[in-house]
């Protein structure tokens, strides 16, 4: 009996440890080679996204198969009742209207990312696995850095890898200049510097999300030469994606991070003039020495700022496209659950997280997935470096995300997921006596 007990322990142990590890794959290429693989029927097929799912289905086996509990935070609660009802919503646009195959760009992070919150939860159960995957995001970072400095020197095409730093099937079906297809400026001198992520948008939104807790890491660490090291590497690098929204992202992380933190002493004030005196240096040399943030931030009119490239117009056009819908029934259900799949519609800007939530899943979509955003923020813990880290960013990328979201492009929808998940993540640290230990929900599969 004992060596049966034994055994089965064991096994259960080997799981944990497979899991674990197809986790770390997973994380370093949605970090490092987000875009690496090949297109079929015009879904990407990511090396990242194949490992997520071999990932889901033997995290399923777990739970189904051996009748294990799902345990989360209380704030994934919200995160649940929002997947049910995305379910919903798809299910009856599939069935009621037929026009499942349009909606699959937001069904998968709106259904099928979320589970990296609860694998990464779980599998992410002491702080050595934790700090595993933080130094894989910071090596990843610098790696992303230093390539999309490589691309700045000698173009992008001039050290671009089909298949690993760049999709294989959009490389062959665009040519060398593939990077112009894909909305990243109008001349090659001028063009968004997009690392491995094949957008300067998307790349700004992903290196100002991991940034935070990598400047969280290591502030806790007292790695302060690499700190300020990291963050000319930041700063420089997120003003080549051209992109305003971004900029936008490190105006907010210098405001929140630097200036508005209260310092306990003397050396902690000190500390501080000099961050912000390397800040200043950084945007001195990319004011100086990279012509083309200078042309993109020179060159955009008054008008083109109020509009957001056009956003505004869209997001407009999805309200008055709903407003002149005369059936009142219809115009009821397209506030609910959003217009897509009751009426026809337009204008939707696809970038701005609140108007493209809106259009997909209504007023119920949106109050869900921002009450789990929201309530996730509260909940984290500001004072620990881990938890710090991604409470920041995420406040960051919810008030850049009305702008520029790239939630709806993976990487991002995952990796945000996970690191929210490695966020609420149990901790070796004792609680201390009067201390209440953070509330944790239990769900059996029976209930799925």
């Amino acid at each position: 009996m004992i060596i049966l007990k034994k055994n089965k322990k064991e096994k259960e142990e080997n799981k944990n440890t497979l899991l674990y590890y197809l986790l770390l794959i997973t994380i370093f290429f949605n970090i490092w080679f987000p875009k690496a693989g090949i297109k079929l029927a015009g879904i990407p097929m990511t090396v990242g996204n194949v490992f997520f799912i071999i990932l889901l289905v033997l995290w399923f086996g777990t739970v189904v198969l051996r009748r294990k509990s799902i345990k989360f935070p209380e704030p994934a609660l919200l995160l649940m009742y929002s997947i049910i009802y995305f379910i919903f919503k798809y299910t009856y646009i599939a069935l009621i209207n037929n026009n499942f195959t349009s909606s699959v760009t937001y069904i998968i992070p709106l259904i099928i990312y979320p589970f990296a919150l609860f694998i990464a939860y779980e599998v992410l159960d002491n702080e050595s696995k934790k700090e595993k995957v933080i130094n894989i995001i910071r090596y990843g970072f610098y790696f992303l850095c230093f390539y999309a400095l490589l691309q700045f020197v000698v173009g992008i095409g001039g050290c671009d890898i089909p298949g690993l730093t760049v999709n294989l099937s959009d490389y062959r079906e665009m040519g060398t200049q593939w990077y112009m297809q894909k909305s990243n400026g109008t001349d090659e001198s001028n063009s968004k510097i997009v690392s491995t992520y094949q957008n300067g948008n998307l790349f700004g939104i992903n290196l100002i999300f991991i940034y935070s807790l990598i400047y969280y890491y290591l502030k806790h660490k007292k790695k302060e030469k690499e700190l300020i090291f990291s963050l000319i590497l930041f700063i420089m690098c997120t003003f080549l994606t051209l992109s305003r929204t971004c900029w936008l992202g490190i105006v907010l992380f210098i405001f929140i991070e630097i200036i508005m933190k209260r310092e306990k002493n003397k050396r902690s004030l000190v500390r501080k003039g000099i961050i912000l005196f390397f800040c200043v240096i950084s945007l001195f040399l990319v004011f100086n020495f990279m012509p083309s943030v200078t042309n993109r931030f020179l060159g955009t009119d008054k008008d083109d700022w109020i509009s957001m490239s056009g956003r505004t117009e869209g997001f407009i056009n999805v309200i008055n496209s709903i407003l002149e819908n005369g059936n009142v029934f219809l115009l009821i259900l397209s506030i609910l659950i959003g217009p897509k799949g009751v009426i026809s519609y337009w204008g939707v800007a696809f970038e701005m997280f609140p108007t493209s939530l809106f259009a997909q899943t209504g007023i119920i979509g949106m109050i869900l997935i921002y009450a789990f955003y929201i309530n996730a923020v509260l909940k984290l813990d500001k004072n620990n470096y881990i938890s710090g880290g991604i409470r920041s960013s995420l406040i960051i990328w919810l008030i850049i995300g009305i702008i520029e979201c790239g939630y709806w492009l993976p990487p991002t929808a995952l990796n945000i997921f996970i690191l929210v998940g490695l966020a609420f993540g149990k901790k070796d640290e004792k609680v201390k006596v009067g201390e209440k230990n953070e509330e944790i929900h239990t769900i059996k599969d029976s209930t799925l």
